[in-house]
Formats: C-alpha cells, structure tokens, sequence
C-alpha cells in the first residue's frame, strides 16, 4: 500500500540522515489464502537483507506456517537488521505464528509494526 510505504520511508533512518531513500520489499506469500489481503513489508538497510527465517516443523513434518491452503510450503520471513523496519499489512489470526517468530528472531532493534485500517483508536 502507498501510505504503508510512505510511512517506512519517513521513519527509515537513511531517508532522513541522507535522503536516500531504503529498499521496500512488499511481500504477500504471508497471506495462505491468497484473499484475505495479508501483506508484510520491509526495509532492506542493513546487512540482514536477504537471508530468510523459516517456520519450524510441526509433529507430522509440515511447516507451521503452511495451512490448509499452503500445500506444505514454507513461509519466508526476512531477517531484519537493526535498522530495518517491518510492517505486517491488515493481519489476521492465521499469521499470529509469522509475527511471533519474525518478533522473536529480530530481537529489541528492528521495528515491528501491524497496520490495518479497519482498526480504530
């Protein structure tokens, strides 16, 4: 979305340092379905880039992450350096798992937004 973008820019430290703006990667693999309009964007500042997180395994094998509609794939979340940021766009429950994860392994620096315009105050 054009706001969710315009948001990460003006909070992006290289944006307001050097003018420069960051790389946005808007990512909407996290939606399952593939209608619920889910998305994940994030910045990519620092060296954390391009790697990836994965769900774990659950008891038969599959990944946590896959669902009903995953067909057993794997959900990719991105490693966030400390400047980065990462908005999850309109979540719902079925991406509860992604957030504590992506929470978990980002540690205290990156930030870690949830944007859904059809919450209020």
């Amino acid at each position: 979305s054009p706001t969710t973008k315009d948001i990460l820019r003006s909070l992006c430290p290289t944006m307001t340092q050097t003018g420069v703006p960051p790389k946005i990667v808007e990512d909407r693999t996290i939606d399952e379905s593939g209608v619920d309009g889910v998305g994940l964007m994030y910045t990519q500042i620092g060296k954390g880039g391009g790697d990836e997180v994965k769900g774990e395994e659950d008891e038969e094998g599959g990944n946590m992450f896959s669902g009903a509609f995953g067909f057993g794939q794997s959900v990719s979340l991105p490693t966030l350096s400390g400047d980065d940021m990462c908005v999850f766009v309109q979540p719902n429950q079925e991406v509860v798992d992604s957030i504590e994860t992506l929470s978990a392994s980002a540690g205290s620096s990156p930030l870690i937004a949830l944007i859904n315009p059809q919450w209020r105050d």
